[in-house]
């Protein structure tokens, strides 16, 4: 027996409420005791299994293991963390969970969704559909996945990250929606954005147009698109990106911060912004700019 796995038996043996292990070097947990409910265990790249886990058991994380398959999840389970592992397939999930992370993992298919769940992220695994969204849900990420279609979204959804996939279109999105991050997806067009929404990156996609801007919007990121044009920006906005875009010309709101514009603008244009807000907003440029613009603007600096 080695010491880390003395410690470990030493502490299973006084009847824990929370068992936390990451600091040793193991490769399997001999028992859990029926006192544990919450188990941290992540980062232990040594442990390859998990055994019985015990019937009161309201958190588990084992993230960044080698772990290849879960034991029976209980009912009582609220949290799952079993991101960046070798598990291929969930086993049934609890009624109760509330939030599960099995991003990074070789998953090719979700099981049944309990109707509790308020955050899924499921991304960069080899999931291919989604099944039924609860009504719960608020955060759904699935990013860097083979997706080709999201399912209807739930009325309280609010983060909605599927960047870098296969999707072509977008399903109705809800109200209360806050962030959506659509980039590197083969989305052409958003028939409406939710008044709701804080930031929107659709950056790196062949949309053509957007629908008007929502009120609040704080964060917009375009860049690499086929836009032309921005209808009336927000009142609020303080980040912008359109760089590599048909982009010519665009009125900037008194809330801005920054702005990048690489290859959109003109030279001139860029430079009559500068000396008109730079002082007042702070606004910036991205310093990946023609070497044109970065001389004739060090030269309007040296003599302003």
């Amino acid at each position: 027996m080695t010491p880390d796995e003395e410690e470990l038996l030493n502490l299973l043996n006084t009847s824990p409420t929370i068992l936390k292990i990451t600091h040793l070097k193991i490769t399997s947990i001999p028992f859990i005791p029926q006192s544990v409910t919450n188990i941290y265990c992540f980062g232990i790249e040594t442990l390859q299994s998990l055994p019985k886990l015990p019937d009161s058991l309201v958190h588990l994380c084992c993230q960044n293991t080698n772990i290849e398959q879960l034991p029976k999840l209980p009912d009582s389970l609220i949290i799952l963390d079993c991101s960046n592992t070798k598990i291929k397939k969930l086993p049934n999930l609890p009624l109760n969970l509330e939030h599960l992370i099995c991003s990074g993992t070789d998953i090719e298919w979700m099981p049944e969704i309990p109707e509790r769940l308020k955050s899924l992220r499921c991304s960069n695994t080899r999931i291919t559909s989604l099944p039924t969204c609860p009504k719960s849900l608020k955060r759904l990420e699935c990013s860097g996945s083979p997706l080709i279609a999201l399912p209807e979204l739930p009325k309280r959804l609010d983060y909605l990250m599927c960047a870098n996939t296969q999707i072509r279109s977008l399903p109705n999105l809800p109200e209360t929606l806050k962030i959506l991050y659509v980039n590197k997806t083969h989305i052409q067009s958003v028939k409406k954005l939710p008044k709701s929404l804080y930031s929107l990156d659709c950056s790196d996609t062949d949309i053509v147009e957007l629908p008007r801007l929502p009120p609040g919007l704080r964060c917009l990121y375009c860049n690499s698109t086929k836009l032309s044009k921005l209808t009336r920006l927000s009142l609020t906005l303080q980040s912008i990106d359109f760089s590599n875009t048909n982009i010519k010309e665009i009125e900037i709101p008194h809330s801005l911060r920054f702005l990048r514009c690489d290859y959109a603008l003109d030279i001139d244009t860029y430079i009559i912004w500068q000396q008109k807000f730079s002082k007042e907003r702070q606004i910036t440029r991205h310093n990946t700019i023609k070497e044109e613009l970065m001389q004739r603007a060090h030269k309007w600096i040296l003599t302003r």
